[in-house]
C-alpha cells in the first residue's frame, strides 16, 4: 500500500452528546491484493481492504458504517450488487429505496477507468481483529487474555471481461491453428511446406506464451489459458509427425495407409480443437 494518511489531522472531528469523540479521516492510496489466476481469463477476483487500529482496543475506538449513505442501522451488511459497466456505473442499494431516495455504496464514476473488469459487488462491515499476541507490548506479555482490535473491511468483487481478453490474446493463436489445419490439405509433394508451417506455428505460440507469462510474473501454478497453449503445441507436434509418417508410408508403397493417416490426423485435429473450445465454455460458465 502507498498513499497519504495523517492521523493527527482528521478531516472532521467533534464530540457527540453522550461524550463519544468523533473523528473522520481521509485515506487515499494505492492498495494491492494478490490475484488467484487459476481460471484466467475467466477469473473473478475479490479485493479486500482491511483497516484496524493496533494501539487501541475495540472498547476505545470503533469503526462504524456511514448510516446516511448505506441506510443500514446495523454494523454489517451483505455485498451490494451493482449494475452497469464502464464509464456509467451505478450501485444498486442493498435495501432498495429509503425515504424515496436510492442509497448506494459506490459512486457512479468509481469504476470509470476499468477497461478489462466488470464490477460485480461491493461490501463493507466491521472486522475486528481478535488476537492472543501482545503485539510487542511488554505490558501484555504473559497475560492470559485475548486482545480485540477495532477494524473495518471493504470488499470489491470484480469479474474479468473474458471476451475482450481472449480476443486480444488468443486471436493470433486461433489464426495460426487454422493455418496449421489448412496445411493438412496441402498436396503430398509439399512436405517441406507442411513441416515449416507446423514448426513456425509452434515457435509463434511459444513466443506468445512467454509474453503472457511475463505479464503475470513468477506464479507457481498453471493458469487455464496455458492449457490452451499446451493443446496448440500438441497439435503442432501432431501435424509434424503425421506429415512425416504419411511420407514414410508413401515411400514404402503403402499409399492407402498414408491417406488414412492424413484423414485420421484431420479428424483428431478437429476433435482436439472442439474439446478445447468446449472446455473453455464450461470453465467460463461454471
Amino acid at each position: 500500500m502507498s498513499g497519504s494518511f495523517e492521523p493527527a489531522h482528521p478531516a472532521e472531528q467533534g464530540e457527540v452528546a453522550d461524550g463519544t469523540e468523533y473523528r473522520l479521516w481521509h485515506v487515499q492510496g494505492e492498495f494491492r491484493n494478490d490475484f488467484d489466476l487459476h481460471r484466467f481469463p475467466f477469473d473473478q477476483q475479490t479485493l479486500s481492504l482491511r483497516f484496524f487500529n493496533g494501539r487501541s482496543a475495540a472498547d476505545q475506538i470503533v469503526y462504524v458504517l456511514d448510516k446516511r449513505s448505506t441506510g443500514r442501522p446495523d454494523s454489517t451488511s451483505p455485498p451490494t450488487r451493482m449494475a452497469g459497466s464502464g464509464a456509467a456505473l451505478a450501485a444498486v442499494p442493498a435495501q432498495g429505496r429509503l425515504g424515496g431516495e436510492m442509497s448506494s455504496l459506490v459512486a457512479a464514476a468509481a469504476f470509470r477507468n476499468l477497461t478489462q473488469w466488470e464490477p460485480e459487488a461491493a461490501g463493507r462491515r466491521r472486522d475486528n481483529l481478535v488476537t492472543a499476541s501482545p503485539l510487542g507490548d511488554p505490558r501484555h506479555v504473559g497475560v492470559e487474555r485475548s486482545r480485540e482490535l477495532s477494524g473495518f473491511l471493504v470488499t470489491i468483487e470484480l469479474a474479468r471481461r473474458s471476451m475482450t481478453m481472449l480476443a486480444k490474446t488468443l486471436l493470433p493463436l486461433l489464426l495460426t491453428t487454422l493455418i496449421m489445419f489448412a496445411s493438412l490439405y496441402f498436396p503430398h509433394p509439399l512436405v517441406k511446406e507442411k513441416v515449416t508451417v507446423a514448426v513456425t506455428g509452434a515457435l509463434s505460440g511459444a513466443v506468445l506464451l512467454t509474453a503472457i507469462n511475463n505479464q503475470f510474473g513468477s506464479i507457481g501454478y498453471t493458469i487455464a489459458l496455458e492449457y490452451a497453449f499446451y493443446v496448440f503445441f500438441c497439435l503442432s507436434l501432431l501435424c509434424m509427425v503425421s506429415v512425416l509418417a504419411a511420407e514414410r508410408l508413401r515411400a514404402a508403397g503403402r499409399d492407402a495407409v498414408a491417406l488414412a493417416t492424413e484423414r485420421g490426423t484431420r479428424a483428431a485435429f478437429l476433435l482436439a480443437l472442439g474439446l478445447t473450445v468446449l472446455g473453455a465454455w464450461w470453465l467460463a460458465t461454471r
